[in-house]
């Protein structure tokens, strides 16, 4: 693997900040991306899709339904870190993966579910593999929260400032509660009003961030949900945006 000298480094950022000032206005995907320019420039930060799903919640059950949708991979180890949590779960809860990835991590991660199923007596994980258009919709349809759980290093957790987790907002559409790893870029989002946050990752500390976010669900004032401070965001983006095209 080759590794670049610091002074390439150096002169890669000078030509990228370069070509940046000669944007007469910006949409970012991170407020935290604003600090990267101290332009005089009219500047607009979308987090994502800000659609509202139409349907309603299918979840009958008296089970709490909690979802991770993503990569099955051992960099960051997400999907394992939420299936391992249900260790520290009662058979309240039943926590929904549904993602892809190589042929032997996919296998290595149905091994673990198996495990974590036997170990308890009862299917508290459950593994769904890639969904795609409406039988994604009906899962996400039948949870209740989501997790944004990527492992970062020490030293890597600074880069998660700039890059949004676009699954935030979509899963707030569907009227999902979350769960995340309090990283910065999520705690002072206006998504921190619907997400209880873990500050360690591991499975016992997501375990008690999905408990408490379990009861926040019910506790939370009825009258606003997730999907409301979506259309919220949407009604605040079209305004944005539109004020951002007539100053250029």
């Amino acid at each position: 693997m080759h590794f670049l000298e610091p002074k390439k480094i150096t002169k890669l950022i000078k030509l990228e900040t370069s070509y940046l000032d000669i944007a007469d206005g910006y949409l970012f995907a991170s407020p935290f991306m604003i600090d990267l320019l101290s332009k005089n420039k009219p500047i607009v930060v979308s987090y994502g899709s800000y659609k509202v799903a139409s349907s309603i919640k299918k979840n009958n059950s008296n089970k709490i339904h909690i979802v991770y949708s993503g990569v099955i991979e051992n960099l960051r180890k997400a999907a394992f870190l939420v299936a391992n949590s249900a260790l520290f779960l009662s058979n309240d809860y039943v926590i929904h993966i549904a993602g892809y990835g190589t042929n032997e991590n996919v296998k290595e991660f149905k091994d673990v579910c198996v495990r974590i199923n036997e170990k308890l007596g009862y299917e508290a994980v459950m593994f769904h593999g890639l969904l795609i258009g409406k039988e994604f919709d009906n899962l996400l349809n039948s949870c209740d929260i989501s997790i944004n759980a990527h492992m970062y290093s020490e030293e890597d957790l600074w880069k998660s400032k700039y890059s949004f987790p676009s699954k935030i907002p979509l899963n707030m559409g569907y009227d999902l509660y979350l769960v995340s790893h309090n990283m910065e870029l999520v705690s002072s989002s206006p998504f921190a009003e619907f997400t209880s946050f873990f500050s360690e990752f591991n499975p016992q500390a997501v375990a008690e961030a999905i408990k408490k976010c379990a009861i926040k669900s019910k506790l939370i004032n009825s009258n606003r949900t997730p999907k409301d401070l979506i259309r919220d965001l949407d009604v605040a983006f079209v305004k944005n945006i539109k004020s951002l095209f007539d100053s250029i």
